[in-house]
């Protein structure tokens, strides 16, 4: 089953963060730590950020979808390969009719996709 769409078309910002899933337990006061791999494909969390600047009549739209989401099930994207969830987001007034919307996008790994 495909992904829902995100109702709007972003503008992708120019960074993007890797981050490399791993366990770490920490033993004692002393500062032992264990580290070790988690996952199939430890280096699978990518995060990518940018800035959206829209004119919109209301922003319920947008906000609905991913409240909907509630940061677990991912989307997809207008144009862009893969699927993504949305864990924060903001939204600022700009004047009459005019909003802009910022967000941090993670990129989604699933086995069989």
């Amino acid at each position: 089953m495909p992904a829902p769409v995100i109702p709007f078309t972003p503008a992708w910002g120019t960074s993007i963060n890797f981050t490399a899933r791993n366990v770490r337990k920490k033993y004692g006061l002393g500062g032992v730590e264990d580290k070790a791999r988690d996952g199939l494909n430890s280096l699978n969390s990518v995060s990518r950020s940018w800035n959206v600047q829209a004119n919109l009549t209301s922003f319920l739209e947008v906000d609905t979808f991913l409240k909907a989401r509630n940061g677990i099930e991912p989307f997809a994207v207008s144009g862009k390969p893969g699927i993504y969830t949305c864990t924060e987001w903001n939204f600022n007034w700009l004047g009459v009719n005019a909003w802009s919307f910022s967000a941090t996008f993670e990129q989604c790994f699933r086995l069989g996709i």
